[in-house]
């Protein structure tokens, strides 16, 4: 059983799973606009002035029992699209320019659930956890994703019931002004995208720099030139299957 961080998301159990694949794409087009509707994570290109645009619709989902308001639950989605494009946006290892945008749509087949507990049916590895281990599970980990690596069809879940994602006031109350529990919400959904998109806790890039997002205990928010050509690829890879 690996040592619980700050974001333990059962994928060290799945890493027999393989995601990472290695693809060739044409670029003798100008401009490789695609058609958006009915695709979740999607890539276009414009190759005149070296500029990547990964667009992501997705679908908010609100099962904390009335603990977030719908207020409530806009800000933390907004807050956390912003951190995925200040952790995601940026040069890619070609030295394109990579910008995000985001439409919330109840039809989208990615769900950012926030929750007061976990639904591990459909996590993968979570059949293979034993009764402690699930208990774990349930009572320190700040964010879980379905499926390593599936941009399409997929599923990240928030607990907003611990206190190490959202501070409780002895009354039973969230403290929703606390910036600094938000902030670490935000990055905790960051982390679980990241994993959407094809990244793991342990890929060399991860490794690199105590800092980067994508580590099991990550001090900081920020990923490599290589992480965003591997999570281009990956998008490229699965939107020309679903189209």
């Amino acid at each position: 059983m690996p040592d619980v961080g700050r974001f333990f998301n059962i994928d060290p159990l799945s890493e027999k799973y393989s995601y990472q694949s290695h693809y060739n794409f044409s670029e003798n087009r100008v401009v490789d606009g695609r058609e958006l509707e009915g695709l979740e994570w999607v890539s276009s290109r414009n190759l005149e002035t070296k500029t990547i645009n990964l667009h992501l619709t997705y679908k908010p989902v609100n099962n904390t029992l009335g603990v977030l308001s719908k207020e409530q639950m806009s800000a933390l989605t907004k807050e956390r699209e912003a951190q995925i494009v200040s952790s995601f946006g940026g040069k890619d290892s070609s030295g394109n320019q990579v910008n995000i945008t985001f439409s919330p749509s109840d039809k989208s087949t990615i769900l950012w659930e926030y929750n007061m507990g976990y639904d591990l049916k459909g996590v993968e590895g979570a059949d293979k956890l034993g009764s402690n281990e699930v208990l774990q599970v349930e009572t320190t980990t700040q964010g879980l994703t379905s499926k390593i690596g599936n941009t399409q069809d997929n599923r990240t879940q928030i607990n907003v019931g611990l206190n190490t994602n959202m501070e409780w006031t002895d009354e039973g109350q969230i403290n929703f002004e606390n910036k600094q529990n938000r902030s670490v919400i935000a990055a905790t959904g960051a982390h679980e995208d990241g994993h959407i998109l094809g990244l793991k806790h342990t890929d060399s890039e991860a490794k690199k720099n105590l800092k980067n997002l994508m580590r099991e205990s990550p001090t900081g928010t920020q990923i490599t030139p290589a992480q965003r050509t591997q999570v281009i690829q990956l998008i490229e890879s699965q939107q020309k299957i679903a189209q």
